[in-house]
């Protein structure tokens, strides 16, 4: 498992302290599974509990346009490098930059353009943050990003693309992902190694 929901999940404070908290810039949105990444890179275990149930009063629509900004932008920060070492984020620039042109695609079709293009502008200007917080996720690292990465699917699904959006995106996602795995095992030390 790689990251859980923060609609209904527990942490335990030591190591809640140790991964620094929450980030302040998150707000909401992408607290949760940032939060499960760098737990992952700190070498710790992140747990589903399938016999757990939580209700979770959310309505996806309620915080308006202004809820794509929150979540663009949370997106981007979380995905920024700060939680991968430069090898993968160098294998994974092609495969983002065809995302972020998709979801420009799905902004302006969605009517949220103005909010998607505001949010590159908020993490530009957090990008001081950014490198800070990369030194410190970096320096926390307990796992590969070989090891992280065999926690997460290759597919790309997503209930917000409309059809046919997710079967096209996968006809790329799923070979270049696993063309990734293969190049990152192969570069890599060895598996299992903290830095």
């Amino acid at each position: 498992m790689a990251v859980v929901s923060g609609a209904c999940c527990l942490i335990r404070r030591q190591a809640f302290v140790r991964l620094g908290g929450f980030v302040d810039e998150f707000f909401v949105f992408y607290d949760d599974p940032d939060m499960g990444w760098r737990a992952l890179i700190a070498g710790m275990r992140v747990v589903y509990c399938p016999e757990a149930a939580a209700v979770h009063g959310y309505e996806f629509g309620r915080r308006g346009k202004h809820k794509w900004f929150l979540l663009e932008r949370n997106r981007l920060f979380q995905r920024s490098g700060r939680t991968t070492k430069d090898a993968l984020s160098c294998s994974l620039s092609p495969l983002l930059i065809a995302t972020e042109l998709g979801l420009l695609g799905v902004a302006a079709y969605g009517g949220w353009l103005p909010q998607k293009l505001r949010s590159y502008a908020s993490v530009f200007a957090l990008r001081k943050r950014l490198m800070q917080q990369r030194r410190t996720v970096q320096a926390s690292r307990r796992r590969s990003d070989v090891d992280v990465l065999k926690l997460f699917e290759d597919r790309m699904d997503s209930a917000l693309l409309p059809p046919p959006g997710p079967a096209l995106a996968n006809a790329v996602w799923v070979p270049y992902m696993r063309l990734v795995r293969l190049l990152l095992r192969l570069t890599s030390p060895r598996s299992g190694a903290s830095r």
